[in-house]
């Protein structure tokens, strides 16, 4: 999973300042909405005050820069083998003091959708960006491992829906 581990002061700077967290998510949890929210809510908030973050990020930079091509490939392959999927939320607008028009050739941008190109050997990326007061949902999947991506966006889409629910919203 994607983690933003960039400063509050950083804010105003452009790019991505991410992490990468590897953490193990509780699944098959047969409580309420609100509940299975709460638990990996928790287990998340819990793995992102750890280094791993921060050490992957410098771990990938030095990958990437410093080792040959051949060799940052295979560790690169080798370190996404243990991964069975990836999910990044892209964080967007979110407040009043943020409100920012973004124009595309004169339009307003209305939502944005955040992507994750698929990287063998994980077979499904999923990425939420929330802009402009509403949620995007990309799924990206390996059609060997699950043939349809619309089935997977269904549940998430479901989920989202009944937690909105349980919360009044």
């Amino acid at each position: 999973m994607g983690v933003n581990i960039r400063s509050s002061k950083s804010r105003e700077e452009v790019g991505n300042i991410v992490g990468v967290l590897f953490g193990t998510m509780p699944f098959n949890i047969r409580l309420s909405p609100l509940e299975r929210f709460s638990i990996i809510h928790h287990y998340m908030n819990l793995a992102k005050f750890l280094p791993q973050p921060y050490f992957n990020r410098y771990l990938l930079w030095l990958a990437t820069t410093l080792l040959p091509k051949s060799l940052s490939v295979a560790l690169l392959n080798w370190g996404a083998s243990s991964s069975t999927f990836t999910i990044s939320n892209v964080q967007g607008l979110h407040s009043p003091e943020d409100e920012i028009s973004f124009k595309l050739l004169g339009h307003d941008l209305m939502q944005g959708v955040g992507f994750i190109p698929l990287v063998k050997p994980i077979g499904v990326n999923c990425t939420l960006m929330s802009f402009n007061g509403r949620v995007g949902i990309s799924v990206v999947c390996d059609k060997g491992i699950i043939p349809d991506a619309h089935a997977v966006t269904q549940c998430i889409r479901e989920e989202y829906l009944a937690l909105r629910k349980e919360l009044g919203i």
